[in-house]
C-alpha cells in the first residue's frame, strides 16, 4: 500500500508528439560561417614542449638520389617517432618532424630512445651508399617552446656534430 495520502489532483495533459513535429526556423548556414564558428579540436593544441627532430644527411640524400630514397628515409625516422610519441604528436615540418608532448624530460628521454634506435639501425635496408655504413640512422633533435627555437637548437646541435 503506498505511504500517500488519498488526495485527489488534476493536472494538464501535454501532447508532446506534437510539439516535437512543429515546424521551426533553422539557420542555414554558409561555408566561411562554419569555419568562423567552428573551433580546432586538436592535441597539438594543449602540448606544450616541441621538439624537432630530422636526419642529418637529408639534404644529401635529396640531391645525390631520387625522391622515393628520400621519402623512405623520412618513413623510417617517422616509424620511430610515431612508435615512441604516437602519431597524434608527430607533424611533417618542411625536412624536419615536430613532436610536441606534456613534460619536457619525458620528452628527452624519448629522443634519446628514438636516437639509440635509430644509430642501431641496419643501414643495408635502405638503397646502398644512401647511408653510412656502421652507423645507422644518423638524426639529430632540439627542444624548444616554439617550432622555431626547437629548430635553432637541433641546427646547433647538427653543427656541433658534423666535420
Amino acid at each position: 500500500m503506498s505511504s500517500q495520502h488519498d488526495t485527489k489532483g488534476s493536472a494538464e495533459v501535454v501532447d508532446i508528439a506534437r510539439l516535437l513535429k512543429k515546424p521551426t526556423q533553422r539557420k542555414v548556414l554558409q561555408p566561411l560561417e562554419f569555419r568562423a564558428s567552428a573551433s580546432l579540436l586538436s592535441i597539438r593544441q594543449k602540448l606544450v614542449c616541441i621538439a624537432t627532430v630530422g636526419v642529418d644527411d637529408i639534404d644529401r640524400i635529396a640531391k645525390e638520389f631520387p625522391n622515393d630514397v628520400t621519402t623512405e628515409v623520412n618513413a623510417l625516422l617517422r616509424r620511430l617517432l610515431n612508435k615512441e610519441f604516437g602519431s597524434l604528436r608527430v607533424y611533417k615540418h618542411r625536412r624536419v618532424f615536430t613532436v610536441g608532448h606534456h613534460c619536457q624530460e619525458s620528452m628527452m628521454a624519448g629522443l634519446l630512445r628514438v636516437q639509440y634506435h635509430a644509430n642501431q639501425f641496419d643501414t643495408r635496408a635502405v638503397k646502398p651508399g644512401v647511408l653510412r655504413e656502421g652507423v645507422g640512422l644518423q638524426i639529430t633533435w632540439g627542444v624548444g617552446d616554439t617550432v622555431p627555437e626547437a629548430e635553432k637548437e637541433r641546427s646547433k646541435r647538427r653543427a656541433l656534430k658534423l666535420p
